[in-house]
């Protein structure tokens, strides 16, 4: 019994600090995007909009906040 608690809590565990790093590098990309000067966004075919919206529409990764690593 103990066992499968430590591996479904290990398991648990592992996927939030996951799913949290993929959401913080995403934060980061994003961020970096938003400060490239506009030349750069031009070459890639991305507006200055689209990046803002982006980063408004996605949570902070130093909240917490998000979808459940144990869920669906």
């Amino acid at each position: 019994m103990w066992t499968s608690f430590h591996n479904g809590t290990i398991g648990y565990i592992r996927g939030w600090f996951r799913l949290r790093a993929e959401r913080k590098a995403m934060w980061m990309i994003t961020d970096g995007l938003s400060r490239s000067p506009d030349d750069i966004l031009n070459d890639i075919g991305i507006s200055r909009d689209e990046i803002t919206c982006a980063l408004s529409k996605r949570p902070n990764p130093s909240s917490g906040s998000g979808r459940n690593a144990a869920g669906p």
